[in-house]
């Protein structure tokens, strides 16, 4: 029983370190989809009367 326990507890252990290291990459569609989006607010904000363009 203890053997079957320390495995579990093993197998937790390699999960949790494996998607916490997951978590930490920033390449995911979710962070390029979110540079899109500001960017085309960016391209909003410029173009608006009054506003003076950046070059």
């Amino acid at each position: 029983m203890k053997r079957i326990a320390r495995t579990a507890l093993a197998v937790t252990a390699v999960l949790l370190v494996g998607f916490g290291a997951a978590a930490c990459e920033d390449d995911s569609s979710q962070a390029t989809e979110t540079k899109a989006k500001e960017k085309g607010y960016d391209k909003l904000v410029a173009n608006q009367p009054g506003v003076p363009q950046q070059r």
